[in-house]
């Protein structure tokens, strides 16, 4: 079994074209199976009627994406926390076709998620092998997943589609505007800038693209104050870190922390101690701590699992780090490989956890099959 199994890998990196097909067909369909997405289970009538509303809260945004939700709904609501978040939304108000456009822009999006992925990780480190495993951890989270839960508008695979494109581009423009079309579909990305910045650092990109994602941050906050005075739209922050929230979070923290990268820790951790074994200690803290805020920042929200899967870029940066590192012969390949392998299969492996008030568990599909049991919760 070892021997096929080697076999096969060997297969699929011996081109770049059949690494990249494979990869992203694993990419897409071992996820699900291992971890069933699906929302908090509700009944029927009542599921079916709250996807109805925020069907129509979205076609708002869709038939005019300059509406402003701050007018109807209060501040501390979701809906008025969607203002600024119009990258689908104009997307979908720009075709013509209004929201039947919306799942064609959000499985589109969820295709170049994928692509981007394996092409990110490529680039992060150079070896196939490493590459494919880093790419499986990533899709076996949330990140891989959502876009099979989004009945409610959330489209953080959208989001996240645009942080991929923005680890691929070599231009600084280009990742300077996949950065912002990240962040006005979901703000939570620009908490992913600094990692995006230190993995194109540490896989040789030049310095505009290293700084280009970081300079997303005031650019998107000027495009903010911009659209204020001349659309008359409305920041939305109240409800943010209540204590009754934080206090909740904190008791399901390892839970959260863990649904945000689960295999991927391995990768994190594993350059992180690589780094603190040579001369790049520094490297190692700053991976560490920017793969640390987004789920820290989780803390302040009720949607933990959502929020904290903006940490995926760490997988990649350590990737990125590790493979950066000075050692002998090819004992870092080697090594690498073997980390990056183990953190897809326990990617894959473990259901994922979806924390959002309450732990849900995404079960095997199989284990579903075959004991037919609801939806678990924690």
């Amino acid at each position: 079994m070892r021997a096929l199994i080697t076999a096969s890998l060997a297969w699929i990196a011996s081109t770049r074209s059949r690494f990249l097909v494979v990869g992203v067909v694993l990419c897409a369909l071992l996820p699900p199976i291992f971890s069933w997405p699906e929302l908090p289970p509700m009944p029927a009538p009542a599921q079916a009627a709250w996807a109805q509303y925020w069907h129509d809260i979205l076609k708002l945004k869709v038939d005019n994406p300059s509406f402003d939700y701050t007018r109807d709904f209060p501040p501390e609501s979701n809906q008025a926390k969607r203002n600024f978040r119009i990258t689908v939304p104009l997307l979908a108000h720009v075709t013509g076709l209004g929201m039947s456009a919306v799942p064609v822009i959000r499985f589109a999006l969820q295709g170049m998620l994928l692509i981007c992925l394996v092409l990110a990780a490529e680039r992060a480190c150079g070896d196939r092998l490493a590459a494919l495993g880093a790419a499986l951890a990533v899709a076996g989270t949330y990140v891989g997943t959502s876009v099979w839960m989004d009945e409610w508008g959330w489209f953080d695979n959208c989001a996240q589609a645009f942080l991929l494109l923005a680890l691929v581009a070599r231009r600084p423009g280009l990742v300077l505007a996949a950065m912002l079309a990240a962040a006005f579909t979901d703000e939570r990305s620009l908490i992913a800038a600094p990692l995006v910045c230190l993995c194109h650092a540490w896989s040789g990109a030049g310095r505009g693209t290293r700084w280009a994602a970081v300079w997303a941050i005031p650019a998107y906050a000027a495009a903010r104050i911009a659209l204020s005075l001349g659309l008359g739209l409305h920041n939305a922050s109240a409800g943010i870190g209540t204590l009754d929230m934080v206090t909740r979070n904190l008791r399901a923290f390892p839970s959260g922390a863990w649904s945000a990268l689960e295999g991927g820790w391995l990768m994190v951790g594993g350059a992180y101690v690589a780094s603190s074994r040579s001369s790049r200690q520094a490297s190692g803290l700053c991976l560490a701590v920017a793969t640390a805020v987004p789920v820290l920042a989780a803390v302040a929200v009720t949607d933990f699992t959502r929020s904290a899967s903006y940490a995926f870029p760490g997988v990649l940066a350590g990737l990125a780090l590790w493979s950066s590192l000075p050692a002998p012969g090819t004992a870092r390949g080697v090594r690498l490989r073997r980390w990056a392998l183990a953190a897809a299969a326990l990617s894959l492996l473990s259901p994922n956890l979806f924390v959002m008030g309450r732990t849900f568990v995404q079960s095997n599909v199989l284990v579903r099959f075959l004991g037919g049991t609801p939806h678990p919760h924690l």
